[in-house]
């Protein structure tokens, strides 16, 4: 018997806008500094098995989510032991501004859009 797939996941996803640029940026914690440039608009964060390896042992495998959606992201935590935080209130989902904060681990991390040009 054929499988049957519902439409929604049929659906491509959307594209990120090409002359903008998208990055997390850790802004504090053991890797400080470091920029992970985003590419789709769906992107993991975890120690292993995940777009973004963040190397801390209090991140889950796989720990977060972000969802790009133009100029602002949805943050979403994956089930993780030690949870996912902004402002200091442990989150499920959260939309994230650009230049929006969260926490996972001993990381604080921003989500950043810029013109690509910048």
């Amino acid at each position: 018997m054929p499988m049957v797939v519902a439409p929604e996941f049929l659906a491509a996803r959307p594209e990120l806008d090409r002359s903008k640029k998208y990055v997390l940026l850790i802004i504090s914690g053991p890797e400080a500094g470091k920029v992970l440039n985003i590419e789709k608009t769906l992107v993991t964060i975890g120690r292993s098995g995940c777009d973004f390896i963040v190397d801390d042992p209090e991140l889950s495998r796989r720990h977060a989510k972000v969802e790009v959606n133009g100029s602002s992201a949805t943050l979403h935590d994956l089930g993780s032991t030690n949870g996912t935080f902004v402002d200091e209130e442990r989150i499920t989902t959260r939309p994230l501004d650009n230049r929006g904060k969260f926490r996972v681990g001993s990381h604080e991390i921003a989500f950043v859009v810029t013109d690509r040009d910048e």
